[in-house]
């Protein structure tokens, strides 16, 4: 919206339905369809345990994937930003999980989920005051570099969820850096 475009983010903002539930519904079954989706290495420790495709400058040189273009094109202009990475991760039930964690990379970070509702909790880590968030189908989620220092975050395992989930890290510039319109 334009008065979005105008104002800064909070540390922590979160976007309910973001994308509509309909086209929420298209980008899901493309997002199953056309990435290449894999096995991924967490440090070369441990294999994470959902699914996962890691996507960089290098990547989208070598081999563009259409639709991770689409989704980054409309956070960049909607935040004035420039995206860096995307990782994403395919849930393929509530055994998929992300443990507790710290990004790290100090950039700032949208998430979008699609698929089935999944809790993300946020850890403040000195206090250990858990906060936590329902993402739904299309919604999105940003938060900056200084919250991730604070807030450790995971997405806890449930094994009553059955169904997917496909959600985005994408690392960007700081939103609205010096591009207002």
């Amino acid at each position: 919206t334009d008065k979005m475009a105008t104002r800064k983010l909070d540390d922590f903002v979160f976007f309910d339905c973001w994308i509509s539930q309909s086209e929420a519904d298209q980008l899901f079954q493309r997002c199953i369809a056309e990435i290449p989706w894999a096995p991924k290495k967490w440090n070369i420790v441990y294999t994470l345990p959902q699914l996962a495709f890691y996507y960089d400058d290098k990547e989208r040189m070598k081999k563009p994937n259409s639709l991770l273009e689409q989704i980054i094109d409309r956070i960049e202009e909607q935040f004035q930003t420039t995206c860096s990475v995307v990782w994403c991760n395919l849930f393929q039930d509530g055994r998929h999980y992300i443990d507790w964690h710290q990004d790290q990379y100090g950039e700032h970070l949208f998430v979008l989920s699609f698929g089935v509702t999944r809790i993300v909790k946020f850890r403040h880590k000195k206090s250990k005051e858990i906060k936590e968030y329902a993402c739904k189908h299309g919604d999105l989620y940003y938060f900056c570099p200084e919250w991730d220092k604070t807030y450790e975050h995971c997405v806890p395992k449930d094994e009553s969820i059955k169904e997917q989930r496909i959600s985005f890290a994408i690392f960007t510039n700081p939103p609205y850096s010096g591009r207002l319109s």
